[in-house]
């Protein structure tokens, strides 16, 4: 079979092989670092090698162009439009939407209580209302009683003190 072996066709096939294109715009790279003696005749890789720094790079890096911030134009509010997120219709969802079995019973399950509770505030909203009502009657019957203690205060006021 021949997996790790090549075959004089293979041999021949790459041999013939056109050259890529752009290859000759690549700049050419530095050479590499020679070897001591010692790490060019151990041939196992347990043993620690020393290895040399990486050589300069051969594109020169650009310098950090920096700007202040006040020199920087800042739209004005009437100028920012606020960011409106698409909406969906039924009629754009085409493809059917799988759902496991239990977490659609979590779901009924959780928006049954959320039905319940809504129920509650409304019925404790209602209470609520009809104490208010009550509420306003008794201080409504109040005010009218203290006028009515008001004037017969000032009538007995005047028929009796009012001779002294």
């Amino acid at each position: 079979m021949g997996f790790f072996k090549k075959t004089d066709e293979e041999a021949e096939k790459r041999e013939n092989l056109p050259e890529l294109p752009g290859m000759s715009n690549l700049p050419d790279l530095p050479p590499l670092p020679e070897m001591p003696e010692e790490n060019r005749q151990s041939s196992s890789p347990m043993q620690k090698q020393q290895f040399q720094p990486l050589p300069k790079p051969v594109f020169p890096i650009s310098e950090k162009r920096t700007m202040e911030l006040s020199s920087i134009e800042r739209p004005t509010p009437s100028e920012i439009t606020p960011i409106q997120r698409p909406t969906y219709s039924s009629n754009s969802l085409k493809e059917p939407v799988f759902v496991k079995l239990d977490k659609f019973k979590d779901a009924v399950k959780k928006f049954e209580d959320i039905k319940q509770k809504v129920e509650e505030v409304g019925k404790s909203l209602i209470k609520v209302r009809e104490l208010k009502e009550r509420e306003e009657n008794e201080l409504r019957q109040w005010e009218e009683e203290i006028q009515m203690i008001k004037e017969k205060i000032n009538n007995i006021d005047s028929s009796l003190f009012s001779k002294i």
